[in-house]
């Protein structure tokens, strides 16, 4: 297998990696008429999908009758294009019927987690308001959502339905409750599939849209550092992105990803497309999966990366065989090199284990997924791919980075979100049109890319940054492991890594706080010590992550007493500001360059500076007589009160000199660091403007001279 072609554009020399156009010419009337030229096409009595736990086969047939009958009762009862329409359930036969359905008269559709928090719903489903929503049984404590959606119909699960109702009332919505299962307050979903005349079903026409970026699907943001956010994504990017993976050959596989993930929308689709029977798992466990496999015989399988740690722990204790699959994909989150390596030796067949690197917002792949490259580089994400432009930004600075550099990564694409749905996004793109994806990442001289971390996950401590995941990775290394986070409690060093641990064994707090800091430097050691919890206080995302965010408020609600007596809690008054005495030391009136002059004429000959590595000594006096004369030249040349001068040099007995001379004279200083790049002096430039530069003659050969014309070497 040979790798993928290069898609890239010739460098333009400004940092920005181009690729050209995607040839992928999308239908022009959108997707719901997409999908259903695909479900006119299947033979009927070809299978469309199988219930993994029973076996249950459900022919295309049958299956397109149920999606022809939902989309007419959806016309029926006036939903027009346009509407929202909102599945609430877990994976079962009509799921995919729910989801295609709206897509086929041209509603957005709005897939909500059957096991989300209550406030989340609540405020997505109040933002969108869908019309119906389709709902399993038991939801019962899980809908924000919907304060920010609204739907007007959501189809749900029995358990769902109580805490719908309640949103329901409390936002005063008109949104009709469909629900699988027994009800007698609402919608059953039985009710939707009564058949209508043989003529209007046979006759039937989906919507055609207009314009291939009006919005078909509003997805949702993780939520792992925040609210969520409905995510607009269009008839453009949706047809792009699901021509181009079906092009990969696509065979049946095995997820366990839900409605709400966009995994286990483009899986639904996707079966849809090529014609493969879906296999319709729910609720992951180790044992249920290599039934699976063994039974189903799948080319491949897709695992959250908490599931695969689970299963790798689990381990293939029956030494089973699997010679169909090829390949195993972690999605949603990183995985380790060792923890892919350790699961490839599950298998006793050769199986790819690879860790893609995608994005709602991106609703897709953004880089290859190219199996031979990411056994070659099992670190990597994948290279650049045609429909997509690359740059990683120092988030500080702006600068762009080059190869081997980390920053955040920003993509610019026309398959990338439209904008959050009722919500303000001009926040997540910079000024170049590209999507701030929030996530640290670099690039090394082939153009392949590397996650390092996310954005807003990582701590500091003491000005170093420490990636939570390299600490987990180390916690997850121990058998008694199940679940490890590691977030930051506030000190006056900054973010102390404390761990959060769920126990799959007994096992000390001692034992994994020694298994960490002897594998980690002195800076991103746990500080704040292992705090154990049960599996039930971890709060997770609909996509499986763990909300960090959350969990680290529970940690300072329940945990307090406990957390290491070193580390600043902070205060629980009503405004959260901690606020210590005034400083009570007597301050030079007369400014800073008077105090360092006062001190330099009252140390005489003491030692001043030591050169270390030659053991010179250098008294106050002579470190005087030099900074009086750097200061006399400075006045000679101009240098004003308020001028801005510059040192940039090492560590040497001048460096002081250059350092205080100004001060003394009431010039501000800025001092720059004689390795950085030249991009990085010259991007200073306008910005600082220094009369004077105090360089290290290595340091003025960076076309300073020329560019600065204000050089004094040293």
């Amino acid at each position: 297998m040979e790798e993928s072609p290069n898609f890239e554009l010739p460098d333009q020399g400004d940092g920005i990696i181009r690729t050209k156009e995607c040839d992928i010419v999308p239908n022009p009337e959108g997707l719901g008429s997409e999908l259903f030229n695909y479900l006119k096409k299947h033979n009927g009595d070809v299978i469309a999908q199988i219930d993994a736990e029973s076996g249950k086969q459900d022919k295309y047939e049958d299956f397109r009758n149920r999606i022809l009958r939902v989309a007419l009762n959806l016309r029926k009862r006036g939903i027009k294009p346009g509407d929202i329409i909102a599945p609430c359930t877990s994976n079962h036969v009509n799921t995919g019927v729910v989801f295609i359905a709206p897509f086929l008269i041209g509603a957005k559709v709005a897939c909500f987690d059957s096991n989300g928090l209550h406030s989340d719903n609540k405020f997505l489903i109040n933002l969108i308001k869908p019309k119906v929503m389709f709902a399993d049984e038991a939801n019962v404590e899980d809908l924000e959502k919907i304060n920010l959606i609204k739907p007007k119909v959501m189809f749900a699960d029995e358990a769902n339905v109580e805490d719908l109702e309640k949103i329901k009332e409390e936002l005063n919505l008109e949104m009709e409750i469909v629900v699988f299962g027994d009800t007698k307050e609402h919608t059953p979903f039985a009710d939707y599939l009564k058949p209508f005349p043989k003529d209007e079903e046979d006759n039937f026409e989906p919507h055609r849209v207009e314009d291939l970026f009006q919005t078909a699907l509003i997805t949702f943001s993780s939520g792992s550092t925040g609210t969520p956010k409905g995510l607009c994504i269009n008839h453009f990017s949706m047809l792009s992105q699901l021509t181009r993976f079906i092009k990969t050959n696509f065979v049946m596989g095995l997820v366990y990803s839900p409605l709400a993930w966009g995994s286990g929308q483009m899986v639904t689709i996707i079966h849809l497309m090529t014609g493969t029977p879906r296999l319709i798992c729910w609720k992951f466990t180790p044992e249920k999966t290599w039934k699976y496999l063994t039974t189903y015989n799948p080319a491949s399988i897709g695992l959250a990366p908490q599931d695969a740690m689970i299963f790798l722990k689990y381990g293939n204790p029956e030494k089973l065989e699997t010679p169909h699959l090829k390949v195993l994909f972690i999605a949603g989150g990183k995985a380790s090199v060792e923890s892919m390596a350790a699961l490839r030796n599950l298998f006793l067949n050769p199986v790819f284990v690879i860790c893609p690197y995608g994005q709602s917002e991106i609703y897709g792949a953004a880089f290859s997924v190219d199996v031979p490259l990411l056994a070659r580089k099992p670190a990597c994400v994948g290279k650049p791919i045609e429909g997509y432009w690359y740059k990683v930004v120092d988030p500080e600075t702006e600068e762009i980075c080059g190869p081997n550099k980390e920053g955040e990564l920003r993509i610019k694409s026309k398959f990338c979100m439209s904008g959050y749905y009722n919500l303000d996004s001009s926040d997540r793109f910079d000024s170049e049109g590209f999507l701030k994806t929030g996530d640290v990442a670099y690039y090394d001289e082939e153009h392949c890319f590397y996650i390092v971390e996310r954005l807003g996950e990582r701590l500091k401590y003491k000005s170093r940054w420490i990636p939570p995941t390299l600490l987990e990775g180390i916690l997850y290394d121990h058998p008694a492991v199940k679940v490890a986070c590691v977030i930051g409690i506030v000190s006056e060093d900054g973010d102390v890594a404390t761990g959060v641990v769920v126990k799959k064994s007994e096992v000390s707090e001692e034992e994994l706080v020694n298994l960490v800091n002897d594998r980690v430097d002195y800076y991103k050691k746990i500080r704040g010590g292992i705090i154990f919890v049960d599996d039930s206080f971890i709060p997770y995302t609909c996509s499986g992550k763990i909300r960090r965010f959350l969990l680290r408020k529970k940690v300072l609600e329940t945990y307090r007493d406990y957390i290491k007596s070193d580390v600043e809690l902070p205060n629980e008054n009503a405004d959260n500001i901690i606020r210590t005495k005034d400083l009570e030391i007597p301050i030079n009136q007369t400014g800073l360059g008077d105090e360092i002059f006062t001190h330099l004429k009252n140390h005489g000959n003491a030692v001043a500076q030591i050169d270390a590595d030659t053991g010179k000594p250098d008294t106050f006096d002579q470190l005087l007589i030099r900074t009086i004369r750097a200061a006399l030249h400075l006045k000679r040349r101009g240098v004003k009160p308020g001028d801005i001068i510059a040192p940039c040099t090492t560590n040497h007995f001048n460096t002081a000199v250059a350092f205080i001379a100004p001060l003394l004279v009431g010039a501000q200083v800025v001092c720059f660091d004689p390795n950085a790049l030249y991009s990085d002096m010259k991007t200073l430039k306008p910005l600082v403007k220094p009369k004077i530069i105090f360089a290290d003659a290595k340091c003025a050969k960076k076309r300073l001279e020329k560019d600065w014309g204000c050089i004094w070497k040293l």
